[in-house]
């Protein structure tokens, strides 16, 4: 799996960056799980902070847009991420932590 940065910008209002990603991949579409960890990886980021907004692929394509996000603190993530987006990207026993601040 390939990842190459098509857009970022910084958005200074909800304390993030916001990423565009061009993923290509060999096969199916790439789960949420794996593509967050890929661009985590790529990135350098804090598993924590970050979030996969959406991925999404022309039928037939080996190509995927992703929308990554990349919160300066948990807590600015808590607050901003739609909660269906949260349970999404993280499990509830993750979710529970990241809430009490562990």
């Amino acid at each position: 799996m390939e990842a190459e940065v098509i857009e970022e910008k910084r958005d200074p209002l909800l304390n993030r960056v916001e990423v565009k990603f061009r993923l290509r991949h060999n096969g199916a579409t790439p789960s949420r799980k794996e593509a967050r960890d890929k661009l985590i990886a790529l990135r350098g980021s804090d598993p924590k902070r970050c979030v996969v907004a959406g991925i999404y692929t022309s039928f037939g394509a080996r190509e995927s847009t992703v929308y990554f996000r990349e919160y300066d603190t948990t807590e600015d993530m808590l607050k901003v991420e739609p909660e269906h987006v949260l349970r999404r990207n993280f499990s509830e026993e993750e979710l529970e932590k990241l809430r009490r601040g562990e």
